[in-house]
């Protein structure tokens, strides 16, 4: 059965796992044993699939993520990397991030439907996430470079 828009609430999420008792029950929950479900899911249909690098013609949607994707990318040229050491990774990185999380929710509100428009603040959280963390200067691979 097909959910109502109407009938979602869109929460800003927060962190709820916090030490390694509350881990443990995390991994043990149904909401994880279905997340991961689903992850392989879209893994199993996806194998055997080619990717069409030249494809005639693709979703609006698909246009729209492109076109969020290559604003995010120009921002790497207006925030270029500062001269310092590289050991640390490069603090530029927190300027660009920044930029992301203030741009976030007009990003995602550009994708998505008026009906879904109130998804826009939850969402915004993920794809800025997706990108690490800045005060670690984490790209998101869960590697700290600070």
């Amino acid at each position: 059965r097909r959910m109502a828009a109407e009938d979602v609430q869109f929460v800003v999420p927060r962190r709820e796992v916090t030490d390694a008792s509350l881990m443990e029950a995390w991994t043990a929950s149904q909401a994880h044993s279905d997340i991961v479900g689903l992850v392989k899911a879209f893994s199993d249909a996806a194998k055997g699939k080619t990717c069409k690098k030249d494809a005639e013609s693709t979703s609006k949607t698909t246009d729209l993520l492109v076109d969020l994707l290559s604003t995010i990318d120009k921002w790497i040229d207006e925030i270029p990397p500062i001269d310092q050491p590289q050991r640390f990774g490069n603090k530029a990185f927190r300027s660009w991030y920044d930029r992301l999380e203030k741009n976030a929710v007009v990003l995602i509100d550009s994708l998505l439907p008026d009906k879904y428009k109130d998804a826009s603040k939850e969402t915004a959280v993920y794809l800025s996430g997706g990108f690490g963390n800045a005060t670690r200067i984490d790209y998101g691979t869960g590697r700290s470079e600070e």
